[in-house]
């Protein structure tokens, strides 16, 4: 009758982290994550302190962890028993030849010799943790307006239950009988932003196609590297060995974006078309609030005070001035200074001619 439980956390900044959580190092059940950034996810079994507990000669565990479709497994970073590391496990997730959408088992025989001597088997709870490392990858569902609760297919969901041992008599080795816990979820986010531009006014027909932007960080300093996923006709995070591209306008106008983590981003127009005004830097500001829902079967997301995620950007025809500091701007202030300098030696000259006449 003594049961275990299991809970499976994600890892968010602990400034974005879940509006739930109180943890300080940002683990929540819910998390916002950009396409190719790693991250972690912890399994948490708990033991009971138990005297049910006391009668079994060993324990087993099984971790069956499952991951949505646009979530990859990376690799395994720490399986502890009571606060300390143990190797003593298999897992079949490291050798699976398909790591994105994966369902894998992470299984411990038996527990209690892996248990710290500071530890008393079946006097104390017991904490077993896993932690592994994954991304969000091409795949991942797109946020782009508010998720309410109980909807499912808006959010890039994640599972676990726990097998354990339930029979402690069944052979002697409490192993081959197992109960079942039910399943715990999270919930990975990632957003998009919709940019289409025009020529002189957002009409349709006078879509703008081949002009050229980046995408940086709020201070418009750092590039955040994106590259064009010619399936899904967008732009997205790079991954290892990809280079960033710059982002162009397609025959529509659009040059759209997914997999941004929340946060401000700078917009900015690097190649104009000939005959066409650069356009002013946009900034584009993700503010997302995300938690689970009261019944911990799904996710909620305001997008409340965001800024910027569809944007129509208007290029007008002709020239304008160089901007402040150019040659081109010396020159009209020094035509200026002349005029005006002038003006005066002739407001002088014609007081002088009045006082010699009178």
């Amino acid at each position: 009758n003594a049961k275990p439980t299991v809970d499976k956390q994600i890892q968010d900044e602990a400034a974005d982290k879940d509006t739930n959580s109180t943890d300080a190092e940002g683990w929540g059940e819910t998390a916002d994550h950009a396409i190719n950034e790693q991250f972690q996810f912890k399994l948490t079994a708990k033991i009971p302190a138990n005297d049910q507990i006391k009668a079994y000669n060993a324990y087993k565990l099984v971790f069956n962890d499952s991951m949505s479709k646009g979530v990859t497994f990376d690799s395994i970073a720490s399986v502890t028993v009571g606060g300390s590391p143990v190797t003593a496990y298999t897992e079949t997730a490291t050798s699976a030849a398909d790591k994105a959408g994966l369902s894998w088992e992470l299984t411990i025989n038996d527990v209690k010799p892996l248990v710290p001597s500071s530890i008393t088997w079946g006097e104390q709870e017991i904490v077993v943790e896993v932690v592994y490392n994954a991304h969000l990858n091409e795949n991942a569902i797109v946020s782009k307006s508010d998720v309410t609760d109980g909807d499912k297919d808006h959010v890039n969901n994640n599972k676990v239950y726990l097998e354990y041992s339930n029979n402690p008599d069944s052979t002697g080795t409490g192993t081959s009988q197992t109960g079942k816990t039910p399943e715990d979820y999270v919930w990975a986010f990632t957003y998009g932003v919709d940019n289409t531009k025009y020529k002189n006014e957002a009409l349709p027909g006078n879509e703008l196609q081949d002009a050229g932007f980046r995408l940086y960080d709020a201070a418009g300093t750092t590039e955040i590297g994106l590259t064009f996923d010619t399936t899904k006709k967008v732009y997205r995070p790079i991954k290892s060995g990809e280079t960033a591209a710059e982002m162009k306008s397609d025959a529509n106008g659009k040059f759209n974006i997914i997999g941004l983590d929340a946060g401000t981003y700078t917009l900015r127009e690097t190649t104009t078309p000939s005959g066409y005004n650069t356009c002013a830097d946009v900034q584009i500001v993700i503010a997302a609030a995300h938690n689970e829902s009261a019944t911990g079967t799904a996710a909620n997301l305001a997008l409340t005070g965001s800024q910027n995620m569809n944007n129509n950007i208007v290029n007008k025809e002709g020239s304008t001035l160089p901007s402040t500091g150019g040659i081109g701007t010396t020159i009209f202030y020094g035509l200026g200074g002349v005029l005006v300098l002038g003006s005066g030696v002739a407001l002088v000259t014609k007081k002088r001619m009045k006082k010699d006449e009178e």
